[in-house]
């Protein structure tokens, strides 16, 4: 259990930036929650297929071979993941000052229920910290020799941090829609900090553990 506790933190880099941002501003567009609900769904699909897959692939690379070459395979890419996420961090760091939301966003208001999808299963897969931090969950679980299952509470975790702003915006609506613009303003300007802390505690499980 202590295990796969270890992942959740993640779920907070694979939120903060332009991910929870989008969810955001599609609160402020027509047909809110069911454009809201569509982004959901394309953030569970692309977690689910590309976490799965990562596991996959990295479970079969940690099971190859004798006893000695799984063991050094799995410390090469413990290896490989800790580097990878110290180059997120400089570049977390390297973005920190530049609050200003990517030009892409500005259509976000008026996008369409595909587009939105679409962006829901780049944003959570492809886009290069998620990208990081997926395959360094994958090669986490099959070097602790994780069930695929024990990516479920990490994908819950995420999921459920995308939908804070419109859980907020259907329990609290008139609050919600003074708040958001704020919490929006202060993740553009300290949501690194958050950022840096899960990356630099990760890397530490990577090597250490």
């Amino acid at each position: 259990m202590t295990k796969i506790l270890a992942l959740l933190p993640l779920a907070l880099t694979m939120n903060l930036g332009p991910q929870i941002i989008t969810a955001i501003v599609v609160l402020t567009g027509q047909k809110p929650v069911k454009k809201s609900l569509i982004y959901l769904a394309g953030i569970a699909i692309a977690i689910a297929m590309a976490g799965f897959a990562a596991f996959l692939i990295f479970n079969f690379v940690n099971e190859g071979g004798t006893s000695s070459g799984q063991a050094t395979a799995s410390s090469t890419l413990d290896y490989v993941f800790a580097g990878l996420l110290a180059v997120l961090g400089v570049w977390v760091f390297s973005q920190r000052k530049k609050a200003q939301k990517p030009k892409w966003m500005a259509s976000i208001q008026d996008a369409s229920s595909k587009r939105l999808f679409t962006m829901g299963l780049l944003l959570y897969s492809i886009f290069p910290s998620d990208f990081v931090v997926l395959l360094t969950v994958g090669q986490y679980m099959a070097k602790n020799k994780l069930h695929y299952y024990s990516i479920f509470p990490f994908f819950a975790l995420t999921l459920l941090i995308a939908a804070i702003p419109l859980l907020s915006f259907l329990l609290f609506r008139k609050r919600a829609e003074q708040v958001m613009p704020r919490i929006q303003t202060w993740l553009d300007t300290n949501g690194w900090i958050i950022n840096e802390v899960v990356i630099v505690f990760f890397i530490v499980m990577l090597l250490f553990d």
